[in-house]
Order: structure tokens, then sequence, then C-alpha cells
């Protein structure tokens, strides 16, 4: 069986971390794949590295690009579609090439790692549902949304993504730290940076040793100048000395690892991957109860969850864990057991092969 998996950003955030673990599974289960990403960047050399063969598909709206260019991209489409036997589409804005995928009458299956924000157009065409067999939502929170925009809940199947790739299990952090505390993602405003930089602020103040580190670059959905004003935020803070902003790195299981309390302040969240790689790691996870967070993060158990936008409930959450190594970890081996059990790459890819064999046979 072949498999075209269309990816329509070039960088690595949870919905690429998704495709570069479940793509080397599903060659595993005979499947020809070839991936393909709008140009060059990490997630074509890391796609390269696992064996994976790549080619580069332009997603850009038409509209942003020369009409020779987006008439190209579209032929690119086409064959791209026509080669394979199913389509995966890895995300909402994959479905730009749903014509290319109904012209050569092939199915696709849709993965929505996304917050759907004012509806998805796509979903009220007649043809759509003719060409796409299933929707794979990353959380039942996500698959709910996806219900309420207008996807028929039959298709329609909550599958949390696995936290790690390969055989080996993620090494357990040692969390023996003098109070490191991590965020390790995309910059943008919906992640609630802004308000983990105001929390610091009274987390910070009399643990001289403690310290918030800021892991990650501005994603294409950061306003100009979001960067900077993170940096404002921390010189405001009053502990800029303790608030490192380390920039991406492309090892952030590695990174994960050298915390000893994660926090993942989202406003939205379709699923929260960062939460359950830090988990798997054994680190316990201060987290916003929003969307798919609340499925990761069991409150008091495996880590401690909080109202949105409220730097006042992330400091009190995560004071008490830079004070008390045992309580960290103690819910940090709790995170582990319960991650290592639920989100493992194999049981997910055995759910999407027969999904995705299921759309061919349909």
């Amino acid at each position: 069986m072949r498999l075209a998996a269309v990816a329509p950003l070039a960088s690595v955030a949870g919905g690429e971390a998704m495709l570069l673990r479940l793509l080397p599974e599903l060659r595993s289960r005979r499947w020809e794949v070839v991936a393909s990403v709008p140009g060059r960047g990490e997630l074509e050399e890391r796609l390269r590295r696992e064996g994976v063969p790549v080619v580069r598909l332009p997603l850009g709206p038409p509209a942003r690009r020369k009409p020779v260019a987006a008439l190209a991209g579209a032929a690119r489409a086409v064959r791209l579609a026509g080669a394979a036997d199913i389509v995966l589409l890895n995300g909402l804005s994959a479905q730009r090439v749903l014509h290319a995928v109904r012209l050569r009458r092939r199915p696709a299956v849709l993965h929505v790692n996304n917050p759907i924000v004012g509806g998805v157009p796509t979903w009220s065409r007649p043809w759509t549902w003719s060409v796409v067999r299933a929707v794979i939502a990353d959380s039942a929170a996500c698959a709910r949304e996806c219900v309420d925009a207008g996807a028929p809940a039959e298709r329609v199947h909550p599958l949390h993504p696995p936290a790690w790739g390969g055989v080996m299990e993620p090494r357990a952090a040692p969390l023996d730290g003098p109070g490191r505390v991590g965020f390790v993602g995309r910059l943008e405003p919906r992640k609630g940076i802004e308000d983990l930089i105001v929390a610091a602020r009274r987390f910070l103040r009399g643990r001289p040793k403690a310290s918030l580190t800021v892991v990650g670059s501005p994603s294409e959905a950061a306003p100009p100048g979001y960067q900077a004003s993170l940096r404002a935020a921390a010189r405001a803070s009053g502990v800029m000395d303790r608030i490192v902003f380390a920039g991406w790195r492309s090892d952030s299981g590695a990174a994960l690892a050298e915390f000893d309390v994660v926090c993942v302040p989202s406003h939205a969240e379709p699923f929260g991957m960062v939460a359950a790689e830090a988990a798997a790691h054994g680190v316990p996870v201060v987290a916003t109860d929003v969307d798919g967070l609340s499925e990761v993060v069991v409150d008091g158990e495996t880590g401690v969850l909080v109202p949105p936008r409220n730097p006042a409930a992330l400091a009190a959450a995560i004071a008490p864990l830079l004070d008390d190594r045992e309580a960290r970890a103690r819910m940090g081996a709790r995170a582990r057991e319960r991650a290592l059990a639920r989100f493992a790459p194999g049981p997910y890819a055995d759910r999407v092969d027969a999904l995705l064999r299921e759309a061919v046979g349909r």
C-alpha cells in the first residue's frame, strides 16, 4: 500500500513530531511512504534521516504565490496524490490539496492537530466527505470540536498521539535540580508564555536558585515583534536574571529531561504534545485546564491543572513543587507510568494503520 503524507509546515511542532514518529512505524507495517513538505527545513532533514522519501509541495494560499508557481504546485499535488493509494493530511491547512486528491479519485484521512477557530469552510463543500474518509483527532476534546465544526461524528476518531518514537522508551529525568522550570514549544500568543513570565515573578522570588527557561522560536502564527515583547515582559518581571530564552532545540526530549517542572500554560491546546513528552520523561507538569491538556495531566496525581490566563494560579501551582522534591518525584513517577502506558508509538500506529486500510477499502 502506498501512502502520501502531506505536511503544511517545514518546521517541527507537535503535529510534525507525530508524523516523524508515525511514518517509520507505518513503513514497518508494509506501507510505502512518501512525505511532502512545503520547503527546506527541519522536518525535511529529520524525515530523510528516518529514511522517508521527501518531495517539496508548497501549501501557501494561491493568492500569495505567483500564478505560475500556483499552477506548478497544483500539478505537483495531482502527481503526488495519483502515485498513492491514500493521502494523509497532517493538519487543517493540508486540506489545500483536497482538489488534487479528488481529481485523482483517492481517499484521504485528515489528522486534526490545530485548534478550530471560526469553523472549517472546507467541510461545508458537498464533496469533501466523499474524499475525507476519516478524521483523526488528537484528543476527545479535539474530536468534539471537529463534530461541532461539522465533521460527521462517525468519521471522527480521537487518538492520543505518541510521546516518543522508536523502540526505546524515553529516559527518566533526574528531577534533582535546584528548581528548574521549563517551557518548550513554539512562541505564539495562544501558548500563554506571557502568563508564565508574569507568574515567574512570584515563584522565583525567595528561591534564589530557581530559574525559568523558555525553549522555542516564534511560529508562523506569531505577530511581528512577539519575541521582543516576551523579553520586555521578562525585564518588567524583576527576575530577568533568572529567565533564560534558550531558542529552539531539535532535541526537545533532552531539553524536557533537564527540568524539574514543565509548564504548559496554553490558552487552547488540542492535545499537548509537550505535556505528554514531559510525562514520559517523568517530569511533573503544571498546565492549564483546557481542551486536550486535561486528558494528558491528571490533576494532583501527575501534575497540576490551573485555569487559563491566570498567572497567579500558575505561580501557586509551581511554587510548592519547587519546594518539595518528594512531591515532584512522586508526581513524576506516576506521570511516567501513565505516559508509557497511554502514549506509546506502537499502539497508535496500529490504530492509524487500521483506519488507513479501512479508508482505502471503503
